[in-house]
């Protein structure tokens, strides 16, 4: 099942930002965008409770998913793409996927943000 959504911290609908390269391309949370945008629960939810692994490349919008534990805690593995957006550093992407419960089994740090791979602990 394909569900054209985009996601995100909270439901509702979000619009791409325009006029920039693609590699700083976000969708941010807009009333007005065509876009609709869901949180990582929803989805989970959706197909059935839990993930054995999730990809997730979303442009930096990835740091506004990070406070959902409760999401994240029914998710396995994570094959993740991370931007160092608004002042983020590598460091904060660690710290935040290991509060997450998260083990990093593989990381590479580029100068605008990263891959890493994560498995529960």
């Amino acid at each position: 099942t394909l569900f054209p959504e985009a996601l995100g911290a909270n439901n509702g609908f979000a619009a791409m930002d325009e006029g920039v390269e693609s590699r700083l391309a976000r969708a941010r949370p807009n009333e007005g965008g065509k876009i609709h945008a869901v949180t990582l629960d929803i989805a989970v939810a959706r197909i059935g409770g839990t993930v054995d692994l999730i990809k997730l490349d979303i442009e930096g919008g990835e740091w506004a998913l990070f406070p959902n534990q409760a999401a994240f805690s029914r998710v396995q593995n994570v094959r993740m793409e991370y931007h160092l957006v608004e002042g983020r550093t590598h460091g904060d992407l660690m710290t935040a996927v290991q509060a997450l419960g998260f083990h990093v089994a593989h990381s590479v740090q580029r100068k605008t943000g990263g891959i890493v791979w994560l498995s529960r602990v």
